[in-house]
């Protein structure tokens, strides 16, 4: 089977492809019952015994540990690439609306770029389940907001504050949460929003940072937060430093 990216993979052939994402699916979807029962099932519904239980696992976690040595094999030569630039530090900050189906708590997933290339990232479960859209992605502001004020701490120690000079620009791609950040009006949609969240309004009064809005198919934070195709993922992982460096 050949990926989206060009790359063949061994173990993804047309033959095996199905029963192994059949069974992959079968063990994300009972594994919570199989925790609480002490009994499981395999992918045709049949009772399972712990000590099966722990066999059929077992050969689905080398077939895992087998495709992510394809992918470490595949990507080896792939490095952060850093070259010399006159920008300042800038942020990209995206957030998934509960995606975490157990939880429905959303994901929240930021990048600080310096120099051409990624220097902090992150991609984390956020602690309260968000109302909607605007309040996941107002919470996310708020996670790279702090990062970004430790960032600017850090790089005036080391005597390199001129790529801080200035507030720093957060691109973001929800105009209601950018919206609620600039205006200190509390809103029927805002008004419930935890009070810690509101520490980017503070920092934007200050000039401490400067949000921009940018369209979501040009958000490269998206690359943290949500499932995409192997073309779209080497885009951004370009954008963001990551390129082709083979050991010489």
């Amino acid at each position: 089977m050949t990926t989206d990216t060009g790359v063949r993979c061994p173990c993804l052939n047309s033959e095996n492809y199905y029963t192994w994402s059949k069974r992959l699916r079968a063990l994300c979807m009972k594994q919570v019952w199989q925790a609480i029962s002490g009994f499981g099932e395999d992918e045709d519904g049949n009772a399972v015994e712990p000590s099966t239980r722990k066999l059929w696992r077992r050969k689905m976690g080398l077939i895992i540990k087998h495709i992510n040595l394809k992918y470490l094999q595949k990507t080896k030569d792939y490095a952060l690439n850093f070259h010399r630039t006159r920008k300042q530090v800038e942020a990209w900050v995206d957030a998934d609306w509960a995606s975490d189906f157990s939880t429905a708590k959303s994901v929240t997933g930021y990048s600080i770029i310096l120099a051409g290339g990624a220097i902090s990232s992150r991609s984390s479960i956020q602690s309260y389940v968000a109302s909607s859209t605007t309040h996941a992605e107002y919470m996310a502001l708020y996670e790279v907001v702090r990062e970004l004020l430790w960032l600017r701490t850090f790089l005036t120690e080391l005597g390199q504050s001129r790529f801080v000079n200035g507030p720093v620009t957060i691109h973001a791609d929800n105009m209601g949460a950018i919206k609620i950040a600039k205006y200190t009006r509390f809103t029927e949609r805002s008004k419930h929003f935890n009070v810690k969240f509101h520490f980017t309004r503070e920092q934007l009064k200050n000039r401490m940072i400067r949000l921009e809005h940018t369209r979501s198919d040009e958000n490269l934070a998206d690359l943290f937060t949500k499932a995409l195709t192997g073309v779209r993922t080497k885009e951004l992982s370009a954008l963001f430093g990551i390129k082709r460096t083979p050991y010489q």
